[in-house]
């Protein structure tokens, strides 16, 4: 009896022909007669099975078993030359670990988005071993390529504060200017939880300014851009320089911040020169589309100079916080020496002191109604209440990122949060100058929290 090679290949080799051997035994022990068409079925059946064993039971043809043999040993010499990885893969514990293993890699991208995943702590140790300078870097270039975590949690509607008509902060921590000098990185630090963002220092016309319009304009190129942070710009300059700064920039920024120490000191030098520049900003920011950007004076550290006693520079914060609101701008920036003596990288407890008292100042002489803003000098969510007691606003940080990574916003605002709860106050407003008041005999009553119980 001979086989076709070819056909015996196309066929199920193992399975078939075992099943076929099967139902030739069971068809050989039944009368060929008693079933029609029986006897024709096992003849065909015998003529396929070839020869029996000894039992009785057929066996395949000498080449079809050889060709069995063949495939059996070839299967075993591959199962041989399988790893144990593998071997396991195709296994159901492997599809067990396979899913184990392809949720842990998406836990891992989410903890590396979240800013509040522990695994951010790591930021802060590296940016301590190399510096501030290298951590500048370092940061920006995460944010220009979106690389920085985002903030996920929910920001205290408590924390909210609307010092002025159409002036709403979403939440109270700022970044100040000096790490995003061209506005690359926006987008990435409002992700990052800050409620506005300071740009700058734009110093002359040239090709800063130039960089941070594009930039700026960037952004919004559809027109479609929506957050709820404020861009700010922070220049300098003489009066023209300014003028078109503001002319340049205004359309794209909320905030518009005059650095002192960038300007002439002609321009500066007395309360009526600072007023009347500006009065000239202010109505050409009424010029621009909109309404134009709030106005903001910033004051250095050293002001009026580094070898100013702390009652000259409580004064002449004093008089500029005057002269601002005479001129029609919406506030002043007051910043802190984070690199005074005898402290960490955000100043001494001195000079956070010292900070507090022209905050308290400012304040007391424009009655209120000027938005302060607390830059620097802040290491957690107390010093921003302090901060705010004594007659800040808003706060703003800076250095404390390049040693702590981008972790510090978050932190700052729970901290903040947390204290307004447990010290009864019912929003981050009712905090504002609340100590200065008291010790200057008009005491601020507290609102009680309706949400915390009364004691008793």
């Amino acid at each position: 009896m001979s086989f076709s090679l070819a056909a015996v290949c196309r066929a199920p080799v193992a399975g078939s022909l075992r099943r076929a051997a099967t139902a030739c035994r069971y068809a050989a022990a039944r009368p060929l007669g008693s079933a029609p068409g029986l006897g024709a079925a096992v003849a065909g059946a015998r003529r396929h099975a070839g020869t029996h064993d000894a039992g009785g039971a057929p066996q395949l043809p000498e080449h079809m078993q050889k060709i069995m043999a063949d495939y059996d040993r070839q299967r075993a010499l591959e199962e041989a030359q399988q790893s144990f990885g593998s071997k396991l893969l195709s296994t159901t514990a492997g599809g067990i670990l396979g899913a184990a293993f392809a949720g842990t890699i998406m836990y891992l991208l989410y903890c590396f988005d979240d800013v509040s995943s522990g695994l951010h702590e790591l930021w802060g140790v590296i940016f301590r071993r190399v510096g501030p300078e290298a951590s500048a870097r370092l940061m920006m270039w995460a944010a220009r390529w979106r690389f920085l975590p985002k903030d996920f949690d929910k920001d205290d509607p408590y924390l909210i504060v609307e010092p002025q008509e159409g002036l709403k902060i979403f939440t109270p921590v700022g970044l100040a200017p000096g790490l995003d000098t061209e506005g690359t990185g926006l987008s990435a630090f409002f992700d990052l939880g800050f409620g506005f963002v300071d740009v700058g220092p734009v110093c002359t016309a040239g090709s800063v300014g130039l960089d941070v319009w594009k930039n700026l304009a960037a952004r919004d190129t559809s027109r479609e851009v929506t957050q709820f942070g404020l861009t700010g710009v922070c220049v300098g300059g003489d009066q023209e320089q300014l003028l078109g700064h503001l002319s340049a920039l205004g359309s794209r920024v909320h905030l518009f911040s005059i650095d002192l120490s960038l300007v002439p000191a002609e321009l500066c030098n007395n309360s009526a020169a600072l007023t009347k520049l500006t009065r000239a900003l202010t109505l050409r920011a009424a010029e621009i589309p909109g309404g134009g950007p709030r106005v903001f004076l910033r004051l250095p550290a050293a002001w009026p100079s580094a070898s100013a006693s702390q009652e000259a520079r409580r004064a002449a914060a004093a008089d500029v916080a005057e002269a601002a609101l005479a001129g029609g701008a919406s506030g002043i920036v007051l910043s802190h020496d984070d690199a005074a003596a005898g402290g960490d990288c955000c100043g001494s407890d001195e000079s956070r002191r010292d900070h507090r008292e022209i905050l308290s100042e400012a304040f007391l002489r424009t009655k209120g109604e000027l938005v302060l803003i607390a830059s620097g000098g802040l290491r957690h969510g107390r010093d921003a209440m302090d901060a705010v007691e004594a007659g800040a606003t808003v706060v703003q940080i800076s250095s404390i990122m390049l040693s702590e990574g981008p972790v510090a916003c978050r932190r700052i605002k729970n901290e903040m949060s947390q204290i307004l709860m447990q010290e009864g106050h019912v929003n981050l407003q009712s905090m504002v100058g609340s100590a200065t008041l008291r010790k200057s005999g008009r005491t601020k009553q507290k609102k009680r929290n309706l949400w915390k119980a009364k004691a008793g």
